[in-house]
């Protein structure tokens, strides 16, 4: 029996479309779970807010577990509830080499987002809400205002290879060299996402399953990218969209249909409601 499902958003739960916004298929998807009684989450890369204004013009009330499980909210902008940053000397390291590599950048806080080039026409990279009218998200750029949030405390850093990614590697293993044992994974091609070690969504996603005294067996999660991968082993039931990545299939005990053809909607249905579905299978 499912109790909880959590689902990523971009190449999961997001079409890409030209339609913005969660698509009406999986929200209808999401609706009929919780007329059974079960507990949808997001979780997202993204910021918590930026993530639930997706739910609010869905009309979805729902937790959010944002910034790769450095916070979870129980309600979309809703007051965050846990809150994992990292330390103030790994975020100073880590913030070091990414100077260094000379590529865009950005820290994230929980209700904080520093970017590295102040151009607001780069908003669509850090999320698709960032700044929006209802937020109490603040944009800042430059040294003072770095200082102010290494000290507020620093949830996620993001690191974009705009030539398309060839220079990541070699970035990625000089930063663990910086901070051992930091969570390094990637939700797209160009950029690298760092968290504090043990902060993951699997990690997150246990943090929530005990605040609603769920067992671990009777929560699904759904993913499709490297960041995905922690939240997928630790659900008893994990899901990757059939696009997924090749480690993020690797981890999952289910693949449903491609996310452009509504995956995540058809294994709600299959898995959590039971209901005959095609293209649904275990792997």
């Amino acid at each position: 029996m499912i109790r909880l499902i959590a689902t990523d958003m971009d190449g999961t739960l997001l079409t890409g479309s030209k339609t913005y916004g969660i698509p009406p298929e999986n929200a209808a998807a999401i609706r009929e779970a919780q007329a059974a009684g079960i507990v949808v989450a997001l979780a997202s890369g993204r910021m918590s807010d930026d993530a639930g204004f997706y739910a609010v013009d869905a009309g979805l009330s729902l937790p959010v577990i944002g910034l790769n499980g450095g916070t979870i909210a129980m309600e979309p902008l809703g007051e965050i509830i846990y809150s994992r940053p990292m330390a103030e000397a790994d975020a100073r390291a880590l913030t070091a080499e990414a100077i260094r590599s000379g590529m865009l950048f950005a820290l994230f806080g929980a209700k904080r987002l520093w970017v590295s080039r102040d151009d607001r026409t780069l908003d669509h990279i850090w999320g698709g809400y960032i700044g929006r009218e209802g937020s109490d998200t603040q944009i800042t750029a430059g040294e003072e205002n770095l200082e102010i949030l290494f000290r507020a405390g620093v949830h996620k850093l993001v690191i974009v290879d705009e030539t398309g990614g060839g220079r990541l590697p070699a970035l990625r293993e000089r930063c663990l060299r910086a901070v051992p044992g930091c969570s390094i994974t990637s939700s797209w091609r160009d950029n690298i996402e760092i968290n504090p070690s043990g902060v993951d969504k699997g990690t997150a996603l246990r943090a929530l399953a005990e605040h609603l005294h769920i067992p671990m067996d009777e929560v699904m999660a759904m993913g499709d990218n490297d960041n995905d991968i922690a939240m997928l082993t630790a659900a008893g039931c994990g899901v990757a969209m059939s696009n997924a990545s090749p480690a993020a299939l690797r981890a999952a005990e289910w693949v449903s249909l491609p996310c452009a053809d509504f995956g995540a909607a058809a294994a709600i249905r299959a898995l959590a409601l039971g209901l005959p579905q095609e293209g649904v299978r275990r792997l």
